[in-house]
C-alpha cells in the first residue's frame, strides 16, 4: 500500500517561480555606464610620453560628466614657464554602447607655439563606440583625442604617443 500525504503538492507555477527568483540573485549583475561615468574629476597627474611626471600645480584640470553635460578644462605649464590649455563644453548621451556627444565649443591655447588661440564653436552629434566590462567603461570622446577609461573612483585618459593623466573621482 502507498502511503500518500495529504499536503498538497507545490504546482508548478510555484516551482518555476522559485527558480527564476533563485537565478536572479546568482547571476552577475552588469554596470550601468552612466552610473559608473558620471561624477566630477580632478586632474592627479600627467606623465608625459618621455616618462616626465607632471603634478599639480603644473598640470590642474578639472572634469565634470552630468546628467548630459560635458565639461572639461585642463591647464599645463612646462618648466620654461609657457602654458598650454583646453577647454571643452558638450552635450552628451551615453549607453553601454554609445557615446554620442554634440559640441557647445571647444579652445585651445599653446603659448608654446605662438599661435593664437583656436576656436571651434558647436559641431555637430558625433558617436563613439563604449565597451563595458565589468566596473571598467572605456570610449574615446569624438571631440578630443585621448581614450577614456572609467572605473568608478575615477578614470585615464590616455593620448597615445603624447601623455596619460590620471584622474580622481571627487564626486
Amino acid at each position: 500500500m502507498l502511503y500518500r500525504d495529504k499536503k498538497p503538492l507545490p504546482s508548478r507555477i510555484t516551482l518555476i517561480s522559485l527558480l527564476l527568483i533563485s537565478c536572479a540573485f546568482t547571476l552577475p549583475s552588469f554596470a550601468d555606464a552612466v552610473d559608473i561615468v558620471e561624477g566630477v574629476y580632478e586632474l592627479t597627474s600627467r606623465e608625459l610620453s618621455n616618462g616626465t611626471v607632471q603634478k599639480p600645480p603644473q598640470i590642474i584640470g578639472s572634469l565634470t560628466m552630468w546628467k548630459g553635460h560635458r565639461n572639461v578644462n585642463v591647464l599645463s605649464t612646462n618648466p620654461a614657464g609657457k602654458r598650454q590649455s583646453v577647454s571643452i563644453v558638450s552635450m552628451y548621451t551615453l549607453t553601454n554602447k554609445e557615446f554620442v556627444e554634440t559640441l557647445k565649443f571647444r579652445v585651445v591655447t599653446n603659448e608654446t607655439s605662438g599661435e593664437p588661440p583656436k576656436y571651434l564653436v558647436s559641431g555637430p552629434a558625433k558617436s563613439a563606440p563604449v565597451k563595458v566590462q565589468g566596473n571598467r567603461v572605456t570610449f574615446s570622446p569624438p571631440y578630443t583625442r585621448p581614450s577614456l577609461v572609467f572605473d568608478g573612483n575615477g578614470l585615464v585618459s590616455t593620448a597615445e604617443g603624447k601623455f596619460v593623466d590620471t584622474w580622481k573621482k571627487v564626486k
